[in-house]
């Protein structure tokens, strides 16, 4: 995996943390030679290792969700063996990781303990791009050829509005952004170049959208 550098065990030098090539997490001080190794699955890739306010984690591409200590010791009731496959790697929202499960079409919020919660929307097509917060509101594009975006609340319930058609598919998410005056905008990035920026209404903003040249694959900074 790419090696992380944080700080997860309250040294003043803090740590190197990645999984090695056979497959075994690694915490390793920056300074010495204090070192703790962990094995996280056999015949598996893993796909990352991400870390949200010290607290490791560690995601497969067949679904299971490990979380370690700074001395890479397991926390309990982790692993989890989910349906979470097949898409985006885990984001975190309020202390939760956000997954997507193909199995079901379906988001969840787990919680640090291990426990689900799942968000009452039926997607038409698979999240293949992490959702974007804002507060209550949630934006996020079903893998679509006219780039639908959907912009909801916390409990799912379309935004009046919304969807809106980017006109074209994207590897991109949606993202919020706020303006000098407070006002908000939802920035979309299609593959083809087509830059949309909308606000909460689902207007299109005044010059807007930008055709780019070129191909794109991320999200635009």
């Amino acid at each position: 995996s790419d090696v992380l550098c944080a700080n997860v065990t309250g040294t003043q030098s803090g740590e190197f943390i990645f999984i090695d090539n056979k497959n075994n997490l690694t915490i390793m001080d920056v300074v010495d030679d204090k070192e703790y190794t962990v094995p996280v699955g056999k015949n598996s890739h893993f796909s990352d290792t991400l870390i949200f306010d010290k607290k490791i984690f560690v995601f497969s591409q067949t679904g299971t969700l490990s979380r370690f200590d700074g001395n890479a010791r397991n926390v309990e009731p982790f692993p989890l063996i989910t349906e979470y496959k097949g898409s985006f790697l885990p984001v975190m929202k309020d202390n939760n990781l956000v997954l997507f499960s193909e199995n079901d079409s379906s988001l969840y919020f787990i919680s640090l303990d291990g426990e689900e919660e799942k968000f009452d929307f039926t997607f038409p097509s698979p999240l293949l791009s992490p959702p974007a917060f804002w507060g209550a509101l949630v934006a996020f594009y079903p893998k679509s050829f006219s780039g639908t975006v959907y912009v909801t609340d916390s409990g799912g319930v379309i935004r009046e509005g919304w969807p809106k058609e980017s006109g074209g598919i994207s590897y991109c998410s949606p993202l919020f952004y706020q303006d000098k005056e407070k006002n908000l905008f939802i920035i979309f990035l299609t593959q083809s170049g087509i830059l949309s920026m909308w606000d909460m209404e689902g207007n299109m903003a005044p010059g807007f959208p930008l055709f780019l040249e070129g191909v794109f694959y991320n999200n635009p900074l």
